[in-house]
């Protein structure tokens, strides 16, 4: 009797303790007057590398205070009682209402794999009928997954209309918003990757499952080379196990895993993984705006150096050699460069490259008709054409054909290069350091990638 009472009080202390810590059950909080829930979402655990958790549930407040709050606490929350829940697109929007209203030809992706990334496949033109026609059946009986996204504008009005409050502050222009419909089979996934925006994602049919990382994995999570076109996608399969030989970085992260019903709405700050699975046939829209620390990162883009005819193109590696170091190290200390870059290559370029020289700037891409690779190449090419320095005819031995106490000399021998150098590099580092360290770490490792890739090439 004594070891069943302890059984017993084992068991009760058990439970308390996960009530407490939130494993099981629901809970309220009262924050500043509000109600504000902590629903548990336990679910089975798909991947090795998420858990499943614990997401806030703010009831909406209409006003920008609060989007303001939510936006600068920069944390994933599941949004309640939003406007969305009286869009027209709520009681109407199924296969049968968009097939019937959209009659417009479409270009969707069909791939005999539930993940879609980029240059995965092309696009099919097919109307929203035929396109429903596949996304109903069962994948695993079909052989097919199916998978549409664009701007919601690009649909008959009707579907615009049926979608109406935008989520946005009122300061925020026409100019900076982008709303997409996101549409697809039972399976079809989008791979873990992430987006420079402020998203709010309003889930209308069926249900989703998202795997969420914070910027501050980007390193551990292996990111693709800024220049490579899966850029902002992870080159490691959250949904496999035993990859530590490849990436040695990834045994140290862990995400978070949370389903999205009908009328919910998640909130997702800019550069968050993000890894979206349907878990049923799916229809969504979500909106996108830009942050304004990211805005503010992005004008470094725009700062060109004064690098023109006067310099001798061997010299050229040299000086942004130095910019860099002074750049890294102004930032994060002195000496710190080589530890920074080190990290870069072992994060993002070693898994992918080896030890190679040159690389193809395409290798893991399966399609180069994928309309998402073709924007991502046009959008390379117009960094290549006006950003930094023009890199016709530079090659890899320019970059460390002189040590940095020659290069200072290099630029001294330029009338003036040395004091503009001195104000761009002073600007630069204002534009990242006003940033939080999560987003700045992230998008400073894309600029200097950027910058060495004028250089020397991107293929080097």
């Amino acid at each position: 009797k004594m070891t069943e009472r302890w059984g017993e009080m084992v068991m009760i202390i058990i439970i308390l303790v996960l009530f407490n810590n939130n494993v099981i059950g629901t809970r309220k909080e009262e924050n500043d007057g509000k109600i504000v829930e902590n629903i548990d979402i336990i679910k089975n655990n798909n991947t090795p590398y998420t858990t499943p958790t614990i997401l806030s549930r703010l009831k909406w407040v209409k006003s920008d205070e609060f989007l303001d709050q939510i936006m600068k606490e920069a944390k994933p929350v599941i949004l309640e009682n939003t406007p969305a829940h009286n869009w027209p697109a709520m009681s109407k929007w199924n296969p049968q209402y968009l097939a019937e209203i959209s009659k417009k030809e479409i270009g969707v992706k069909v791939h005999n794999q539930p993940k879609f990334s980029v240059g995965c496949c092309p696009l099919t033109p097919m109307n929203m009928f035929r396109f429903w026609s596949i996304a109903e059946k069962n994948p695993s009986v079909s052989g097919k997954y199916i998978y549409f996204s664009a701007d919601v504008t690009l649909l008959e009005d009707q579907v615009v209309r049926d979608i109406k409050h935008r989520f946005i502050p009122s300061s925020k222009s026409g100019d900076d918003i982008i709303r997409n419909i996101w549409m697809g089979s039972a399976g079809a996934t989008t791979p873990l990757h992430y987006d420079p925006f402020e998203n709010f994602f309003v889930q209308i049919y069926g249900r989703k499952r998202f795997y969420l990382f914070p910027p501050t994995e980007f390193r551990n999570l292996h990111l693709f080379p800024k220049t490579h076109p899966k850029h902002r996608q992870v080159q490691v399969n959250i949904n496999k196990i035993n990859q530590t030989g490849t990436f040695p970085h990834l045994h140290k992260t862990t995400g978070i895993e949370v389903e999205l019903g009908p009328g919910e709405v998640l909130y997702l700050p800019p550069s968050w993984f993000h890894q979206v699975e349907s878990i049923s046939p799916s229809i969504s829209v979500n909106t996108w705006f830009n942050n304004p620390f990211v805005e503010t990162m992005d004008e470094a883009w725009q700062i060109n150096l004064p690098i023109n005819g006067e310099v001798e193109k061997e010299e050229i590696g040299s000086i942004i050699r130095m910019y860099i170091t002074k750049l890294i190290d102004n930032i994060y200390g002195s000496g710190k460069t080589h530890l920074f870059i080190e990290k870069m290559l072992s994060s993002k370029y070693t898994p992918l490259y080896g030890d190679m020289v040159t690389a193809d700037i395409l290798a893991h891409v399966e399609d180069i008709n994928d309309p998402h690779l073709l924007v991502h190449m046009k959008e390379q090419e117009e960094i290549d054409a006006t950003t930094f320095i023009h890199n016709a005819d530079l090659n890899r031995h320019m970059y460390c054909k002189y040590d940095v106490v020659e290069a200072r000399k290099i630029i001294n021998k330029y009338r003036g290069l040395s004091k503009i150098m001195k104000n761009s590099l002073k600007v630069t580092e204002e534009l990242f350091s006003s940033a939080p360290s999560p987003l700045r770490n992230m998008h400073l490792e894309e600029f200097v990638e950027d910058m060495i890739g004028q250089t020397v090439g991107d293929s080097n």
